[in-house]
């Protein structure tokens, strides 16, 4: 299907944080509770009809397994923006969510985002407002979501889209004037 617009959205963050599932609870809308890694990047593609437009998200789901600037720079390259996940439940996980965004903004320019996931879980790990704090320290957008259960997973993804389309259009704007 041609395209109007594509857009790069990288997602980042340890290993077993709920990254594919977060990915394919958005583009499938299902939820698989195995856990099979992700080896080096999965790459996912959802195509949306907005306006007259048609919009592909290319969704590179980026496997944990590596610190942060072990990943090659060629996976942050050109992105629009950057999804940083953490498990509600482990501690370690947001620990590490600086070197993730440090790693992304090295390497590209996108708009942020800090997502809180498993939320489900009904255990927390991680101080919420602490979370809060530390997406207003990279001036990026902080969601909680649950990829079990659905909750905020499509207006995240949906926020994000907004934000890119925002970009893109003062860009526009930009080189007209």
């Amino acid at each position: 299907m041609p395209y109007t617009y594509a857009f790069k959205i990288i997602v980042v963050g340890d290993a077993a944080v709920g990254k594919t599932s977060l990915v394919n609870r958005y583009v499938s809308g299902e939820f698989s509770p195995e856990y099979f890694p992700t080896i080096g990047t999965n790459i996912t593609e959802k195509s949306l009809n907005i306006y007259e437009f048609t919009i592909k998200l290319a969704i590179w789901n980026i496997a944990g397994d590596k610190r942060p600037e072990e990943v090659d720079k060629a996976f942050y390259q050109n992105a629009h923006a950057a999804i940083v996940v953490f498990d509600v439940s482990k501690l370690d996980t947001f620990q590490h969510v600086d070197g993730w965004c440090r790693a992304a903004n090295q390497m590209t320019t996108p708009t942020f985002y800090i997502v809180c996931n498993k939320t489900d879980t009904g255990t927390s790990a991680v101080d919420r407002e602490g979370a809060r704090k530390k997406a207003d320290e990279y001036s990026a957008r902080y969601f909680e979501v649950s990829a079990k259960d659905g909750n905020n997973v499509n207006e995240l993804f949906n926020r994000v889209l907004m934000d890119i389309l925002k970009r893109r259009l003062n860009e526009l704007k930009a080189r007209v004037a």
